[in-house]
């Protein structure tokens, strides 16, 4: 592990490989010269020895408790204007995967078959994607992804002749990579074995252009200026250093807000380093986001850190390398796919990267090989509430309607009660995602909303701070949106455009093909009105 925080010349520059077996040779050569040592060594000798010799004596790992104490401590000295050692919550590792592992895999993962946002749209978190960033979740490798238009997004239907992304053999693989770099990041934070469980996994793909502002991995954050007489205590002497730098602090402002609370480390695994210049990830300076220390890429090489504000950290951009000759004739971003023989590599920079936590209920669930949505097993997190089957649809333009009205009730019954989340249609059905979603202020449960050609899916999401379960803030205001909710759909559906004060308007007023929505029912307001069954499975009625 080399501490980020002191980095010696390795971080900024190629890798040296030096095997693990030889590594470890030579750790248990030391043990044996240890271990033969003369009796009359010296006790401080013999101790360090036997530190590396022995394994009931070796280097004592730490459990979480001890981890999220080290990380309290970061985030005091950082209130108080303070620089805190990291070399405990960060570090770089080379040669995880060895240069042959991170080209084979490379060679297998074509640019097209990645997902626009792949990650970032699919859950309650209402993070957006950065900028030119697609990515490959383990669903897609497991059973390969949809394929892709040139311009990288998702078609919404798989082609016939799709082929998986991946053979069951590299997919046990790439599964085995991930073992090592979870453990590797273990090692790093000095963490005893199977402290750290996998919460997401991702294969990032930045392009030209595809960087990351800085940002925590479990918390939101905000710089705010220093009481006067702290800045000193930043710049770490009294040679005058100007304080525009160190004025400010990142701290904690997540209160409960953020969807991803429970994660305490990631880590981000470059698989390649040619072929583009840029895309170095870097750890951010905590007065002002500014790039501190950054990581060069190499095949191989892991970044590690704890996932709160005491290691903000983001991606420079992606640029095109000097001299590089651009595939086509510039027609189109996504021409030829680089998929000529002997044609430059596309510009782009593939890591693998993961994010932890610490306790069971929140790891990742690991698809089957080969599965399919239908096999795998369902969410316990995802609660339908109730399915509206229509006519017809005119999904585009109820997607539209249903958002601005989603989006004024942000802040009812008070501001800030809610966020409103949404996908671009065809990628999030093609993906089996929502449309539209709005989370609760705590991050406990989201309402999300599914249009199929055939019906309206709303469902209640749980996957946030809470273990699984909603809060009862949050059940007291889900009925009431969803009322509401329900109130707008059957405007839509039935009401006309101007009626009067109080008349019944021109029944003809909006022909039915002009409509939005028509709901599959013989009456409206009847026992069989889809709206009315809805209501009916609400815990609160509309006076």
């Amino acid at each position: 592990m080399t501490p980020s925080s002191s980095p010696p010349s390795s971080v900024g520059a190629r890798p040296r490989r030096t095997p693990a077996s030889l590594s470890m040779t030579i750790l248990f050569l030391f043990a044996f010269l240890g271990a033969a040592a003369s009796s009359g060594a010296s006790a401080s000798s013999s101790s360090s020895t036997s530190t590396s010799s022995s394994t009931s004596t070796s280097t004592p790992c730490s459990d979480v408790t001890d981890l999220r104490r080290r990380i309290s401590r970061s985030l005091s000295t950082l209130s108080t204007g303070g620089r805190p050692s990291s070399s405990s919550l960060r570090g770089v590792i080379d040669d995880v995967l060895s240069r042959s592992e991170c080209d084979a895999l490379v060679r297998l993962l074509e640019p097209r078959r990645f997902v626009s946002g792949g990650g970032y749209d699919s859950s309650n978190s209402g993070y957006t994607a950065p900028h030119g960033y697609a990515g490959l979740g383990l669903r897609e490798l497991s059973r390969g992804a949809a394929s892709t238009s040139s311009s990288g997004s998702v078609s919404g239907s798989t082609s016939e002749d799709e082929t998986p992304i991946l053979t069951e053999h590299q997919y046990d693989r790439l599964l085995e990579w991930r073992e090592r770099a979870r453990s590797s990041a273990e090692r790093a934070l000095g963490l005893c074995p199977g402290t750290l469980r996998v919460d997401f996994t991702a294969i990032s793909q930045k392009t030209p252009g595809g960087s990351h502002r800085p940002h925590a991995d479990n918390a939101y954050h905000r710089f705010v200026p220093l009481p006067p007489g702290a800045a000193a205590s930043v710049s770490g002497d009294s040679s005058g250093e100007s304080s525009a730098s160190s004025t400010v602090v990142a701290i904690d402002t997540s209160r409960g807000d953020h969807p991803f609370p429970n994660r305490i480390a990631a880590s981000i695994l470059y698989l390649n380093d040619d072929g583009y210049d840029g895309g170095e990830f870097y750890f951010a300076r905590p007065s002002d986001g500014a790039p501190d220390v950054t990581v060069r890429p190499g095949a191989g090489r892991m970044a590690v850190f704890t996932a709160g504000v005491e290691n903000l950290h983001g991606a420079l951009p992606v640029r095109e390398p000097q001299g590089k000759k651009r595939e086509g004739e510039g027609e189109g971003e996504g021409e030829g796919e680089g998929e000529g023989e002997g044609e430059c590599p596309p510009t782009r920079r593939l890591a693998l990267a993961m994010w932890y936590v610490a306790d069971a209920e929140d790891e990742e669930t690991v698809p089957k090989y080969g599965s399919t949505p239908e096999e795998e097993e369902e969410d316990p997190n995802i609660h339908p509430l109730f399915e509206l089957p229509v006519k017809s649809i005119k999904r585009g333009g109820l997607r539209l309607a249903l958002s601005l009205h989603l989006l004024g009730r942000q802040n009812t019954p008070s501001r800030g009660s809610w966020k409103f989340v949404g996908n671009d249609g065809d990628a999030a059905a093609g993906r089996g995602g929502i449309d539209l979603g709005m989370v609760f202020q705590d991050g406990t449960g989201m309402i999300s909303v599914r249009l199929r050609d055939d019906a309206i899916e709303v469902g209640r999401h749980t996957d946030g701070p809470n273990g699984g379960r909603a809060s009862l803030r949050y059940a007291l205001q889900e009925s009431v949106l969803l009322h509401d909710l329900l109130d707008e759909l059957y405007s839509l559906a039935y009401e006309n455009g101007d009626e009067g004060e109080g008349g019944d308007g021109d029944k003809d007023s909006i022909r039915d093909e002009d409509r939005l929505v028509i709901f599959e029912t013989s009456e409206r307001g009847g026992d069989d009105d889809p709206i009315e069954r809805a209501r009916m499975t609400l815990p609160a009625r509309r006076a």
